[in-house]
C-alpha cells in the first residue's frame, strides 16, 4: 500500500548559500592612488575586492611594490598575507 504524503511534511535538504561580501575601496585609497598616479608615480595598480587591498607598483627603489590598506596604510606587499606576487 503507498501512502502519499503532503507537501508540508516533506522536508527538503538544506542549502547554503555562500554569499561572499566584497569590499570597496576606501576614500583614503582613492586620494592615495589619485595623487600617485598624478605625480606620475604609478607603474601599475590593482583593486583586490576580496580584501580591500589596492596593490600598487611604482618606479621607487626603495618602494617598488605595495599595499594600500583600506586605512590608507602603504605596507611592502612582502608583509601582507595572502600576496600573491603572479
Amino acid at each position: 500500500m503507498r501512502v502519499k504524503l503532503p507537501i508540508s511534511i516533506v522536508k527538503s535538504a538544506p542549502v547554503s548559500i555562500f554569499i561572499r561580501k566584497l569590499v570597496e575601496p576606501s576614500e583614503e585609497q582613492y586620494l592615495i592612488v589619485n595623487a600617485l598616479e598624478t605625480l606620475g608615480f604609478l607603474d601599475y595598480q590593482l583593486y583586490d575586492r576580496d580584501t580591500g587591498n589596492w596593490y600598487i607598483e611604482t618606479p621607487s627603489s626603495n618602494l617598488p611594490r605595495a599595499a594600500i590598506t583600506q586605512s590608507g596604510e602603504i605596507y611592502p606587499s612582502e608583509w601582507v598575507q595572502n600576496y600573491d606576487p603572479n
